[in-house]
């Protein structure tokens, strides 16, 4: 997947904060143009000493780095804190203009880095800027390291048609690409708002924004720099985000709590990038990660400290710098200056007024709202079972092909040893055990016992810059790598949430449902049928039908998915599971159902029974149906958008007992003997009753939505049929769908029998269309009773009210069904006169100007 499709991981340069000098060809004599703004950039100073006599001198361009040292935060308040990290050369960039037809090569003084070398396996990056558009990235084609000298050039000169020309050490990251990934994941239906959010702020102002960073500090590159006129204030606020990965359909009780946090320092941009991969597969639809959001909230902290990153530097930001800290800004000559900056990655068990960073206080409290039991709570307390605190190494810092990745957490190996099977890295590559002495966050605050979140497991990721070679062709290449292994990480995850029997998931090589295992699929999950796994069938590329078993079978959970929503792998038809005639199934937890057909092969045929906990049918992007022709046990089924839809067939049935039938916009085919212990129809739901016979329940109900009615062409005149009968039904259904008015004449006419407060019984009788009286015929009677309701608004579908359209209201389409299909029936006795006369004559009087009221 491309830079563009990720919203624009290849989308912006890192600030710039290194010694490099620039060397051309004798025939260079342009004067280059840098910049330091383009991204908040930062760098100590700049000097171009251009060759102007034609000799063979290179032009030389020096940029001079501000070193960063940070000090540890139990040291910070004395007069003279001692150093953590000196020479701290960690990443940099730099945009330079006028570079058009020349070939230069750079230079960058490794003595101030942090590995001291690079390695001629690394290259940094480039790319053009032309009228304000950023161009793909590109390596640079020559990279040597000689001494503390690294170097890198093209073999070719710049193209001068395309403005200025980007540098970086590697991919970046910045708080506006962590934004814009935000807003895109607004119609998510698996993204929300956090907790905090909403009880900081009821109405937010903008999705996934929690607060923002200090304004009005120095900015002390800048106020430093040599030439600088004066103070530097930096007036921007930056946004902190945080928004919740969830399913939105299982209940939070019971869910694991899991925290997902990246750019605690500044410096470690590809961290995000397999931060956002992680987030992605969470979000894709793919069938793992929905199984993982049953089980679990992920609450997502995309950059806590984006004032850091924005401003160029590598442990922390500026706003701390009157944290005790004397000076804050040390001068020992060129070269030697020193911006100290407190770790942000120490602080985060120290709040209120120790703490050094306002962001900080302000993602540590809104993690433990988001996590905790009770969000609302004026003192909530937490309850995380995950927390990852995505870091990076730099240039240097890691393996050639792979990026290095250390994991620090609890005495638990089980995630670790997931990734290893993933990724197929040594255990010297991810460690685990009991990291208590770290100083960071995921140990100190999270994890360590005592700690404030108590988190049952915390990770530590380092994810390290990944060099060029043959496997990495290309800086995309890179950020695919990236991305790869932040779902590697949602893939690990699961493999420890699922039940043990579910991580054997196989997404290339097809198998079969017989003695062996599976059939037709192109991922699974499963042990082998009859012994309670879970059943995961799903489709990636291409749906069809796929036979299931032929023997009864008992399962934990199934689920059915017939797509894999994901930008790679596009969104594949409908998959068709096809349950036997001969095979009950047994399911004990829950059945799932997304954009599948389960049922009999086909419509109304013979299938096994069904026996399951509960049943989710969701058809927000894609129908799910659920067909049963033999019986259905079941303690709950949640019919969940339009694409929702629960068939019940067949007229010779054992009978169908669910507890519970909650629907959303969904659509419930009734057949017969069905019982509904309780029935919750919100307004855009649909009931289809059959006319194979009546489906007698004893219901606690609450009708809304449609009652549509299907026309299998055995209903006649006179027919009636007990839709539920129920000692509290409530409310009326929103519209009547009356199938059989096909053909202008006959439709059923409902009778709500009202004893107290409640229906306990809802009838249905066939009718002529116009039939108000229900005496068999059409006639003056009943024009007279749809005159007396004209223009009422009544209960849909009750003929008694002249509604005959079903639509709650008794107006001229009403009056059209009756005079078409006037004299219909055998009359009582007399003569009908003509409607025309009788309608224009009563129709122009006061019935036209009734004003509208509802009638029961």
């Amino acid at each position: 997947m491309t830079g563009a499709e990720k919203n624009g991981l290849a989308g912006w340069i890192a600030p710039a904060c290194v010694v490099v000098s620039v060397s051309f060809g004798a025939a260079a004599q342009q004067a280059l143009t840098f910049s330091d703004d383009f991204q908040s950039g930062s760098y100590w100073s700049i000097s171009h000493n251009q060759n102007n006599t034609g000799s063979t001198t290179d032009d030389v361009v020096t940029v001079e780095p501000v070193r960063w040292s940070v000090i540890t935060p139990e040291n910070a308040q004395s007069s003279n804190p001692p150093l953590n990290v000196s020479n701290d050369h960690w990443w940099w960039a730099f945009e330079v203009g006028n570079v058009g037809g020349i070939t230069p090569t750079f230079q960058v003084n490794t003595s101030q880095a942090w590995f001291g070398s690079y390695g001629s396996s690394y290259s940094p990056i480039y790319r053009y800027i032309d009228n304000g558009v950023a161009g793909d990235w590109h390596f640079f084609d020559n990279t040597t390291q000689s001494g503390s000298t690294f170097s890198f050039s093209n073999n070719s000169a710049f193209d001068g048609s395309m403005g200025s020309v980007q540098v970086s050490y590697g991919l970046p990251y910045t708080p506006e690409m962590a934004s814009a990934h935000t807003q895109s994941l607004i119609a998510n239906p698996r993204v929300t708002q956090t907790a905090s959010a909403l009880f900081n702020s009821p109405t937010p102002q903008q999705f996934g924004v929690i607060g923002q960073t200090p304004t009005g500090h120095t900015d002390l590159i800048r106020t430093h720099r040599p030439g600088s006129t004066g103070t530097v204030t930096v007036d921007q606020g930056y946004d902190l985000l945080a928004y919740t990965v969830t399913d939105g359909y299982v209940d939070r009780d019971g869910k694991q709590q899991v925290v997902l946090m990246g750019g605690n320092h500044a410096s470690e941009q590809q961290a995000n990038v397999a931060m956002q991969g992680m987030v992605d597969f969470l979000t894709s639809g793919h069938p793992i990660a929905e199984l993982l959001l049953d089980r679990a909230e992920v609450h997502v902290y995309p950059i806590v400290d984006p004032e850091g990153r924005a401003l160029g530097q590598t442990r922390g930001n500026d706003s701390a710098q009157g944290f005790g800290q004397t000076p804050a800004f040390v001068d020992s000559g060129p070269g030697s200056e020193h911006i100290r900056i407190i770790d942000h990655n120490r602080v985060w068990d120290r709040a209120g007024s120790a703490q050094p960073y306002e962001e900080v206080d302000t993602v540590r409290d809104a993690i433990i709202r988001d996590t905790s039991d009770n969000p609302n709570a004026a003192n909530p307390t937490t309850n995380i079972d995950y927390l990852f605190d995505f870091h990076g190494y730099p240039a240097g810092g890691g393996s050639d092909n792979t990026p290095f990745e250390v994991y620090e957490s609890g005495s638990n190996a089980d995630f670790t040893n997931a990734l290893r099977a993933l990724t197929g890295m040594s255990s010297g590559d991810i460690l685990n055990g009991d990291f208590g002495a770290h100083p960071g966050m995921a140990e100190r605050w999270a994890y360590l016992q005592g700690g404030e979140l108590d988190a049952e497991h915390a990770f530590t990721p380092e994810v390290g810059v990944a060099h060029q070679s043959a496997l990495l062709a290309t800086p995309q290449d890179v950020e695919q790598l990236y991305l790869e292994h932040g779902e590697d990480y949602a893939r690990a995850l699961a493999a420890v949430l699922l039940p043990a029997n579910t991580v054997a998931y196989n997404e290339t090589t097809p198998r079969s449902w017989n003695s062996a295992g599976w059939q037709n699929l192109a991922e699974q999950t499963t042990s082998a049928p009859g012994s309670a796994g879970h059943a995961l069938i799903a489709a990636t590329n291409s749906g069809g039908a796929f036979t299931g078993p032929t023997t009864n079978t008992n399962l934990s959970a199934l689920t059915v998915f017939g797509y894999a929503a994901t930008a790679t792998r596009g969104v594949a038809a409908p998959l068709q599971f096809n349950l036997q005639a001969n095979a009950d199934l047994t399911v004990a937890g829950l059945i799932h159902i997304e954009n599948a057909y389960v049922g009999p092969a086909s419509p109304g045929g013979a299938m096994g029974a069904i026996d399951a906990g509960s049943v989710l049918l969701v058809g927000y992007e894609h129908a799910a149906v659920l067909e049963v022709s033999s019986s259905l046990t079941t303690d709950r089924v949640d019919l969940l958008g339009g694409g929702a839809q629960l068939r019940i067939t067949g007229s010779d049935l054992a009978g169908h007992n669910i507890t519970l039938l909650y629907s959303e916009s969904g659509h419930l085919h009734l057949g017969a003997a069905t019982r509904i212990d309780t029935l919750l129809l919100d307004a855009g739901s649909t009931v289809t009753h059959t006319t194979d016979g009546a489906a007698e329940s004893s219901l606690a109900a609450t009708l809304a939505g449609t009652l549509a009615f299907a026309d299998d062409g055995s209903a006649a005149l006179g027919d009636t049929a007990l839709l539920f009968a129920a000692a509290n039904l409530f409310g009326t259904f929103d519209f009547v769908d009356n199938a059989l008015f096909t053909g202008g004449t006959l439709g059923w006419s409902l009778e709500y029998v009202v004893e107290g407060v409640a229906v306990e019984h809802l009838t249905a009788t066939v009718r002529f269309a116009g039939d108000a009286t229900g005496d068999g015929l059409i006639g003056i009677e009943d024009l007279d009773l749809l005159l007396a309701n004209w223009g009422d608004t009544v209960t849909p579908g009750v003929f008694d009210l002249g509604d005959f359209t079903g639509d709650g209201l008794v107006n001229n389409a009403d009056l059209q069904l009756t005079l078409a299909n006037w004299s219909l029936g055998t009359p009582p006795g007399g003569n009908i006169p003509e409607p025309g006369t009788f309608a224009l004559l009563t129709l122009g009087g006061l019935a036209l100007t009734r004003c509208g009221r509802r009638r029961a």
